[in-house]
């Protein structure tokens, strides 16, 4: 089956787990020509990319785990590769938006607030990324003090129940 591109992912990924890492990306490219709709597909490239830690493939990895977390935005290992490709190639800001991404996705309010309070200050008020980082960060403070206030109630409730 030479069109499968799950045979070329499969691959892909045991010569990356195996650190033949530049010979799978050859590999995971042909994978994603076959099947250029599957964020898992394009992580496993991201990630091999970055892993290298050279410039040009972290330049070369940010369009692909772009893509990727659009296409499956709850996909906390893409976000964790394309902050830190981010991050390698001097992006600040979008590394900490993609870190709330990764926080908020998973469910960690705390983590997702403090990362896009500090994406917001990176970006212009108004952008995309602005806003989405404003989103992120309200929705998560709100969990947070939920959080917090749920924690309090909980205690006061044991702390009654004892008397």
């Amino acid at each position: 089956e030479p069109q499968n591109p799950y045979f070329y992912e499969i691959k892909g990924q045991i010569l990356f787990e195996n650190g033949k890492v530049e010979a799978a990306i050859p590999v995971l490219k042909e994978a994603i020509h076959l099947a250029p709709n599957q964020p898992l597909v394009a992580t496993a490239l991201g990630q091999a990319m970055v892993s290298l830690e050279d410039d040009a493939q972290m330049k070369a990895a940010i369009p692909i785990l772009e893509e990727a977390t659009r296409q499956d935005s709850q996909n906390t290992f893409a976000w964790f590769n394309l902050a830190k490709a981010y991050s390698w190639t001097g992006d600040e800001h979008r590394a900490s938006l993609a870190t709330a991404e990764r926080f908020f996705s998973a469910g960690v309010a705390g983590q997702a607030a403090m990362h896009a309070r500090r994406a917001m200050e990176g970006f212009k008020v108004g952008s995309p990324e602005h806003l989405r980082a404003q989103d992120i960060y309200f929705v998560a403070q709100e969990a947070v003090e939920r959080n917090q206030k749920r924690r309090f109630q909980n205690s006061f409730t044991l702390q009654h129940d004892r008397f």
